[in-house]
């Protein structure tokens, strides 16, 4: 798939419609100063836009579960668009996990460097629209230090999805 191709793919996650990211979206957010604040960046005339934290949206991107079960407790994943590979901290998420050939160093966000030693196959089930959906990710790391399970844009875009 050529560049070109990509944005043909790609859905803006502030109006929905194909083609463009939400960096380059035309439409406007309403202005309600008790959702929005307005902050100065380095004491530029710039103006930014960010959501208060005190809103009762939480910060999680994705949420998912191991089992189709209402009951349960639901498991965070977080969509983090500089990760490389989809990444999880605890291993009863895998439906087939093997040790790899060679460790794969991982630098996480905190500038801690850490070593994956296993990979494998996950099966989640992910909220989608209002309802549970059966999701399986394949050759997903290992790390049970890690803070979050990430789920990586990157490897999204690179599969062609």
């Amino acid at each position: 798939m050529t560049s070109r191709h990509v944005w043909r793919t790609l859905r803006c996650f502030r109006c929905g419609k194909i083609g463009h990211k939400q960096a380059d979206c035309r439409v406007r957010l309403p202005m309600n100063l008790s959702e929005y604040e307005v902050v100065k960046r380095n004491n530029k005339s710039d103006m930014v836009i960010e959501e208060e934290r005190t809103s009762d949206r939480a910060d999680v991107c994705f949420m998912a579960s191991q089992e189709e079960k209402e009951e349960l407790v639901r498991t965070q994943w977080f969509l983090d668009s500089g990760a490389t590979d989809h990444m999880v901290k605890d291993p009863s998420f895998f439906k087939v996990m093997r040790r790899l050939e060679k460790p794969v160093p991982v630098l996480v966000a905190n500038g801690e460097k850490m070593l994956a030693e296993f990979c494998g196959d996950v099966v989640f089930f992910a909220e989608v629209g209002g309802k549970m959906k059966k999701c399986e990710a394949k050759e997903v790391l290992y790390l049970p230090g890690l803070r979050s399970n990430l789920f990586s844009v990157n490897r999204v875009a690179r599969s062609g999805l």
